[in-house]
C-alpha cells in the first residue's frame, strides 16, 4: 500500500431554480480505465477521465491521481461503477467541467459524497470555482468535519459564486499529519437548503434496523423528518431526529428506522425552518438485507454446522465475521486481514432458534439469519 495521501470524492451541485448546470461528467463514468488505475500522472489521467482535468504537484510535481472501481481499496464506488482518489492532501486537485458558466454572485449548492480509506486520515475536502483548466481558482467551501472511513458521507455545500467559472475545482485540504487517502463520487445540481454544512448518512446497522444520522452548522431549531422510499420517488415520514448535541461537524441527529426490507431504500430529510418552509435533502440509498449475493449462509436451517461463503470482491481486503443470538449478545466473533472465502460455524452448542449472522468486509456490513433446528 502507497504511503501517500488519496482523495476519494462524490458530488452533487444544487441550483437555485431557474439555472440548469449539470456536471459533464460528475459520477466519473465515462472513463476508459477499464480496470483500476492507481497513481497516475496529470497527463495519463487526462488522457482517461473525460472533463474532469488533473493538475496537482503531489509526485514529483507530475500528479498522482486514481481511477477505481473496485472494492480493493476500502468501500466501492457510492454509486455507478467508479470514483477517483486524490494522493496528497492539498497538493493533488482536479478541475470538473460544468455544461454552463456559475453566475457570479448566484447561489449554489454542491452535494457530493467522501470516504477515506483505512487508516489514512481524512482532513475536510475543499471546494473551488475557476474559469480555467488547470487552477483552482478561489475556495468556496470546506467540509466542517474529517472523512469517514466505514460508510461514504454526503456532504451539502452551499455557497454564492464569487465569479462568473465554466469548472469547479476539488481537493483535499492539508492533514494536521500522516497520510491522506480519501474518495469522491457523483456530482450534481439540486435546491438550496436553508441549512448549512449538511452532511448525511445512512446504514443498515442490522437485520432490523436502519440508522440515519446527520450534522449541520446552523438551524438547530428547525424540525427533522426523516423520510424513506422503496423506488426513490415516493416518500412516506418514518419519524422526528433526535437531537444529540453538538461535535465535530455541527449540530449532530440521528434516527432508528425498523426496515428489515430486502430491497434497497431510499432516506431523505425534510427540513421545516422556524418560518414554517419545508425544504428536502437529497436522497441517500442502501442496499436491502440480501442485496449483496456474493456473501451467502447455507444450509438454512441447519442442526450441525452452516457455511458461510464469500466471492468476487470479498476475496481480499479486511474482515469480521459476527453472531448474535436474538437478544443482540455476540455469540461468534473472528476476525482476517487478507480477504475471506469460506469458513464452517458449529451450531452444535447453539441453542434452537434464530441466530444473525453479520460480515463486515471493508467498514460495510452485511446480515443473514440462521435457524438452528
Amino acid at each position: 500500500m502507497k504511503r501517500v495521501a488519496i482523495i476519494l470524492l462524490a458530488f452533487t451541485v444544487i441550483s437555485l431554480p431557474g439555472w440548469a448546470q449539470s456536471f459533464l461528467n460528475g459520477n466519473f463514468e465515462i472513463n476508459t480505465a477499464g480496470t483500476d488505475k492507481i497513481n497516475m500522472t496529470n497527463t495519463a489521467f487526462n488522457a482517461t477521465m473525460s472533463n474532469t482535468f488533473g493538475f496537482g504537484t503531489y509526485g514529483g510535481g507530475v500528479g498522482n491521481l486514481d481511477i477505481i472501481s473496485s472494492t480493493t481499496y476500502g468501500l466501492g464506488p457510492q454509486s455507478g461503477s467508479w470514483y477517483i482518489a486524490f494522493t496528497g492532501g492539498g497538493t493533488d486537485q482536479v478541475t470538473m467541467q460544468l455544461s454552463s458558466p456559475l453566475i457570479a454572485g448566484n447561489t449554489y449548492s454542491v452535494i457530493f459524497y467522501d470516504n477515506r480509506w483505512s487508516s489514512y486520515t481524512g482532513p475536510p475536502m475543499e471546494l473551488g470555482v475557476t474559469n480555467t483548466i488547470g487552477t483552482f481558482g478561489t475556495l468556496v467551501h470546506s467540509n466542517p468535519g474529517p472523512v469517514s472511513n466505514t460508510q461514504w458521507t454526503q456532504r451539502t455545500a452551499v455557497f454564492s459564486a464569487p465569479l462568473t467559472g465554466g469548472f469547479l475545482s476539488v481537493r483535499s485540504g492539508p492533514p494536521a499529519s500522516g497520510s491522506v487517502w480519501t474518495k469522491v463520487d457523483n456530482f450534481s445540481f439540486g435546491t438550496i437548503l436553508p441549512v448549512e454544512n449538511l452532511s448525511l448518512r445512512a446504514e443498515r446497522i442490522s437485520e432490523q434496523q436502519v440508522k440515519v444520522d446527520w450534522a449541520v452548522s446552523n438551524g438547530a431549531d428547525y424540525t427533522y423528518e426523516v423520510q424513506r422510499s422503496f423506488d426513490g420517488e415516493n416518500f412516506i415520514s418514518r419519524g422526528k431526529g433526535q437531537t444529540l448535541g453538538i461535535g465535530a461537524e455541527g449540530w449532530h441527529f440521528d434516527f432508528l428506522d425498523d426496515n428489515s426490507a430486502v430491497s434497497e431504500a431510499f432516506y431523505r430529510l425534510r427540513i421545516v425552518d422556524i418560518q414554517g418552509n419545508e425544504h428536502f435533502s437529497q436522497a441517500y440509498k442502501i442496499n436491502g438485507i440480501n442485496a449483496e449475493a456474493d456473501f451467502v449462509v447455507f444450509p438454512v436451517p441447519a442442526s450441525e454446522e452452516v457455511v458461510a461463503s464469500t466471492q468476487g470482491s470479498f476475496l481480499s481486503g479486511k474482515w469480521k465475521l459476527e453472531v448474535f443470538d436474538l437478544q443482540g449478545r455476540m455469540i461468534f466473533s473472528n476476525a482476517g486481514e487478507d480477504g475471506f472465502a469460506q469458513t464452517s460455524l458449529d451450531l452444535k452448542e447453539y441453542r434452537v432458534g434464530a441466530y444473525l449472522v453479520k460480515f463486515t468486509h471493508n467498514g460495510q456490513s452485511h446480515f443473514r439469519r440462521i435457524i438452528k433446528e
